[in-house]
Order: structure tokens, then sequence, then C-alpha cells
């Protein structure tokens, strides 16, 4: 792959969720993958979230659709203790809250990711991830999604890519299939 595809730079945002924007902050960040050679395989890697349900052919291929996976994570709500109800007055933000927020859905998609490599997957379709704020239960976060084996376009012979952009292309009439069987031809 290209390294000019692999950095983010720019001026990004500062914001706080009860003052606003804050300020901004510039930012270069170079990405670069190893590899997952954590031996207790508490990863997800290498498996891709979609929230759509369905992908353009020209894209990607569903190899095979492996059926329903969920998960849900349960969290203590930093913010549901009987002395907060006291301190509301006094408080000017709710970060604790959002770090638990952002570290439950981190979770949740890992583990519904290791489903997936468990099933033989290497994608999640229509994902979505839900959170319930139950007080003193804590924060639950539910994930669900299809898990399926996708393929890029030109990753397999054209043969089985022609095969599957038909079937596609027949599901989702909105789709192309001359442009889709082109594109899986041309590889």
């Amino acid at each position: 792959s290209n390294d000019k595809d692999l950095i983010i730079d720019g001026w990004f945002p500062l914001f706080d969720t009860v003052r606003g924007l804050r300020g901004s902050i510039k930012v270069t960040v170079k990405l670069q993958f190893l590899g997952n050679d954590n031996p207790f395989r508490d990863s997800s890697a290498g498996v891709q979230f979609f929230s759509a349900s369905t992908l353009s052919p020209k894209c990607f291929v569903i190899h095979e659709i492996l059926g329903f996976v969920e998960d849900l994570v349960v969290e203590d709500d930093p913010e549901s203790s009987w002395q907060d109800y006291f301190r509301k007055a006094n408080k000017s933000s709710n970060d604790s809250r959002l770090k638990v927020l952002y570290n439950l859905s981190a979770e949740v998609r890992r583990e519904l990711g290791k489903k997936v490599i468990e099933a033989g997957g290497n994608a999640v379709l229509a994902y979505s991830v839900h959170f319930d704020i139950e007080g003193a239960s804590g924060i639950v976060a539910r994930a669900n999604g299809t898990a399926c084996r996708l393929l890029k376009v030109g990753e397999e012979s054209s043969i089985v890519n022609i095969n599957a952009a038909h079937v596609a292309a027949a599901a989702n009439p909105e789709w192309d299939s001359a442009v889709a069987v082109q594109t899986s031809a041309e590889s």
C-alpha cells in the first residue's frame, strides 16, 4: 500500500461536551499495522465493520454469509454514584462517562470481531451498537450485525466474481449488473 494513504494530517477541533468548542490542535498520525502476534488471541484484527447491510459489487463480493452475531458488555457508570447527586450543581463535564462509553464501544466491537473470526469470517455487515444507561446496574453496550466472509473485487478468480456479481445484482436491482460483471471480469 501507499504511505500517502496511511497518514492523517491536519487541524482538529477540541470539543468539550458541556462547554463546546475550546480550540484546535495540529495532529499528524502515521498508521502502520505490524500484525497480530498476540499469543492470547484477545484481538479481532482484520475484521471489517460496515454499518451498511449491502456493499457495492464494484468493491466487495460477499463470498459467504455466516449468520447473526451479537454481544454485550456491562461497565459501572462513573456518574451514577449517590455522591454525584450532591455534586450536580458544580459539575462542568461528563468526561468520565464519555471515556467509559468509548472504551465500551471498543470492547464490544472487539468481542464481536472475535466471534466473527471464530466463525471463519472477516467482516460484519449492518453493524450497530447501542448503549443503555441502567442507573445503579451500570452502562450496557450491545452490538450486533451479520458475520460474513468478504472478498475484495479481484481477489478470487473472475468466474467466481462474475457469479457473485450476478447474484448481488439480482438481489439489488438498483445496482448496475453490467458494471459489476465488467469490473469483476477485468480483474
